[in-house]
């Protein structure tokens, strides 16, 4: 199946250079996702400037709403038209990402009739700016004025898997939507902190090993929960190198302490020994996935 889908994107599309239709916005417009309303061209470079990008002409019709690159080096850019026709909201409307909260650097330029171009930034390697507490998909607000067509490019590009939706929203609703996310994420984030403080208060009357590293376990799937949550770039963002460790390489001493506490339990007889020695290289490779990100990360380094 993967053979097949990859050739998909191999053949040359009967699609490439016709124009989707673009998306219209009324007074009760609340969501969309435009997937099949964006043109979408893969930038194998990942140098490609916008400027570059505004004049080709081999854009792809998208196919489904939601896209998925997995693992990949490219760059991603996304085209959509946009017709404003509600004459109550022409300020407060969010174009972005949905569901991708794994993102390393996301540009989004609307371009106007009248030749203006407004660019703004986002993503996890970006510094933490007013994008909302818990803002792990970029949005970013742009100003459709009414009857005044434009168009939008987003840019994605990620040394982790890339997935997500292409959406337009209106803000208000945005914001009462994300009362009840922010509600939902604290909650799930309380019964964490909750559980990874009782598992240490009795680990200090229990003395086994065994029980000391299903703590630990406990905590870093905590820690890894919460770099995916927004909190790390508003605490440690003036640090952009302890960030981009926070968000790859911490996730990685999670498989590590799994292992590390299986390993534990298996004793020398030969029946466990090729599952030691397993244990042993996952130990290994999640180690090396630790470290690597302070030095450098990469698509085929998270893949690996």
């Amino acid at each position: 199946m993967r053979f097949l889908y990859l050739l998909l994107f191999l053949i040359p599309s009967p699609l490439t250079g016709q124009t989707p239709k673009p998306v219209v916005l009324h007074d009760s417009t609340r969501f969309l996702s435009v997937g099949r309303q964006v043109a979408i061209f893969e930038d194998t470079t990942a140098r490609l400037t916008f400027e570059q990008i505004r004049g080709r002409t081999d854009f792809v019709p998208g196919r489904t709403e939601a896209f998925q690159y997995g693992y990949s080096g490219s760059a991603y850019w996304f085209r959509v038209s946009l017709t404003n026709q509600s004459r109550e909201n022409t300020r407060h409307w969010l174009l972005g990402t949905m569901d991708a909260a794994t993102l390393d650097y996301v540009d989004l330029h609307v371009v106007y009739p009248d030749g203006r171009v407004v660019h703004e930034a986002g993503g996890l390697r970006r510094p933490y700016v007013d994008q909302g507490f818990f803002s792990i998909t970029p949005l970013f607000r742009v100003e459709l004025p009414t009857n005044m067509p434009v168009t939008a490019y987003l840019r994605i590009e990620s040394s982790l898997p890339l997935f997500g939706r292409v959406t337009v929203w209106d803000e208000y609703h945005n914001l009462s939507k994300g009362r009840f996310n922010i509600f939902a994420i604290w909650t799930f984030l309380g019964l964490f902190i909750l559980r990874s403080l009782t598992n240490f208060v009795l680990a200090r009357f229990i003395s086994d090993r065994q029980f000391w590293f299903y703590a630990l376990c406990t905590f870093l799937l905590y820690v890894s929960t919460l770099s995916r949550a927004g909190i790390f770039p508003i605490v440690f963002g003036n640090a952009p190198a302890l960030l981009d460790w926070l968000h790859y390489g911490i996730n990685r001493l999670l498989p590590l302490g799994l292992a590390g506490w299986v390993y534990t339990w298996l004793d020398h007889r030969p029946l466990f020994r090729p599952l030691r020695w397993l244990l042993l290289g996952i130990m290994v490779a999640a180690a090396a996935g630790v470290m690597l990100p302070l030095f450098v990360q990469t698509a085929p380094i998270g893949q690996f």
